[in-house]
């Protein structure tokens, strides 16, 4: 994939003797650039020379400002913050300061996700698993750097069981949420650095047969109090909606 180069040319401008300002040359150096895998909603340090030259669009284009801000700048330091990853991979051009160059590229990690943000199940009814998606850039950046393990919080309902090695939610469920969504919040760690972790989140409701029953939106004919192309009502609700989208879009209705 198409990295991202650290390196500018900037215009020949004469050094300065007051303590404030940058010593300019040619061009910027970065002698490091830390940690070593980046992730979404996560700080990095710029180190090097002539920093006070770059701006988020210096490095990333005239989109840079989506991606990155700098918290602080200074001659020889840069501390920024990763908003959101611009590809998986970041090509960083290292510069010593005896003037070695060096390409390194570093992950840099979003969230994952699963095959449906929210899960309809029902009570004592085997659930078809569901699972992290397998090719998710992200999850698979981590996968890359070594042996993974999942968690969850908070714990899930009595009969669904989670699987720490894979993230796959299985079970069968035998207690109904009460008409209630619940969300989950699953990571995905690294297990020789436990602190390398990316994120993400389900939401799931229990339903008996009878409160599925009643959750389930119905086509009715159209009369003077429930008008629209497409009228549909279910049990849970006094409201009338227009449309089948609009009846299984309520919080009180839809599967």
């Amino acid at each position: 994939m198409e990295g991202i180069l650290l390196t500018v040319k900037v215009p020949q401008v004469e050094t300065s003797n007051e303590p404030n300002e940058p010593t300019l040359g040619n061009e910027f150096e970065i002698h490091s650039f830390t940690p070593n895998v980046l992730l979404e909603n996560s700080n990095f340090v710029i180190t090097g020379k002539n920093l006070l030259l770059l701006s988020p669009k210096t490095l990333w284009g005239e989109v840079g400002d989506k991606y990155v801000s700098f918290i602080s700048t200074t001659d020889q330091e840069i501390k920024g913050q990763v908003k959101v990853c611009p590809s998986p991979m970041i090509e960083v051009q290292i510069v010593s300061p005896s003037n070695r160059k060096e390409k390194r590229l570093l992950p840099c990690l979003g969230s994952f996700y699963y095959s449906f943000r929210s899960y309809f199940l029902e009570t004592n009814q085997a659930i078809s698993n569901f699972e992290p998606r397998a090719l998710n850039p992200s999850l698979q950046g981590l996968v890359n750097l070594g042996e993974i393990v999942f968690g969850i919080e908070p714990q899930l309902p009595s009969g669904i069981f989670f699987d720490s090695n894979t993230g796959i939610v299985t079970g069968i469920p035998t207690t109904s949420s009460n008409q209630m969504f619940q969300s989950f919040q699953v990571t995905a760690s690294l297990k020789s650095n436990p602190e390398l972790k990316i994120h993400s989140e389900f939401k799931l409701i229990v339903l008996t047969s009878e409160e599925k029953n009643n959750r389930t939106c119905r086509e009715i004919t159209a009369t003077s109090t429930c008008n629209g192309p497409s009228p549909h009502v279910c049990s849970n609700s006094s409201k009338c909606f227009m449309s089948k989208l609009a009846c299984i879009s309520d919080i009180e209705c839809g599967l």
